[in-house]
């Protein structure tokens, strides 16, 4: 099974069971492959952001997204019904989403390296020792002499 950082239970708490019901009745629609898909597009700005990505999280900001996630692509599906909130780039699973994408926001349990996220640097450590038929770490004039 995939990781999920929203359970049925989440689920079925912001949509209301109701709708929750309506939704996985429907022909071909997965509420579990729904919860999945969005864990994973969080997962990737995470990732993006420089966080680690374990397979469960009690950090309310990335359930929060999570969600905002999962509505969207809930409301994708035309036999949903579902419309996303008024005014939804105020909401809050929009707005912790947003948070994510731009690093802006400290996340508990997830350790983060900045150095890691997109434009950051991460480099191998130096290696005085140059094996046979390979190149010298620092180009200099002396290092490079005989290439």
């Amino acid at each position: 099974m995939a990781d999920t950082y929203i359970s049925e239970t989440n689920v079925k708490a912001r949509l209301g069971t109701g709708v929750h019901d309506a939704l996985a009745a429907l022909t071909g629609v997965s509420i579990t492959q729904l919860r999945e898909d969005a864990t994973a597009v969080i997962q990737s700005a995470l990732r993006n952001s420089g966080y680690a990505t374990p397979s469960t999280t009690t950090d309310v900001v990335v359930m929060l997204a999570t969600f905002g996630v999962f509505l969207e692509l809930a409301c994708a599906i035309p036999e949903a019904s579902i419309a996303l909130p008024e005014q939804w780039t105020a909401n809050e699973y929009y707005r912790a989403r947003k948070d994510i994408v731009s690093g802006v926001v400290e996340l508990t349990g997830h350790s983060r390296s900045i150095a890691g996220s997109v434009g950051g640097i991460v480099a191998s450590d130096p290696d005085d020792t140059i094996a046979d038929g390979g190149r010298p770490p620092v180009a200099t004039r002396a290092n490079l002499v005989g290439y």
